[in-house]
């Protein structure tokens, strides 16, 4: 992927990017989106790797009573791919490579 790369529906976005990470050796989920207030068709999404975010919780005992450990699962990877809906009916992206704790 590279910034500016254009795609013609949302559907296009996933399965590229889906497989490029697949390839790069992580997952993909989506991390937020926006729709238009007008028709509700979505104009902005972003795509990031699965262990995305910084954990809030440590590797103590979750919840009042717990004695189950969960693993921590994000790890602060920083790998995404935005794309915004332009004026010609297009999904351009724009792409950030900076994979770090995915692995």
């Amino acid at each position: 992927p590279y910034k500016g790369q254009e795609f013609d529906n949302l559907e296009e976005v996933f399965a590229f990017y889906n497989k490029y990470a697949k390839e790069a050796g992580y997952n993909i989920r989506i991390h937020s989106s926006q729709k238009s207030k007008d028709n509700n068709e979505i104009l902005r999404k972003e795509y990031v790797c699965f262990k995305e975010r910084k954990s809030l919780q440590s590797n103590a005992c979750v919840g009042s009573g717990s004695k189950r450990r969960r693993p921590i699962v994000h790890d602060g990877c920083g790998a995404k791919l935005a794309v915004v809906k332009s004026k010609y009916g297009k999904y351009v992206s724009g792409f950030d490579n900076r994979i770090t704790n995915c692995f």
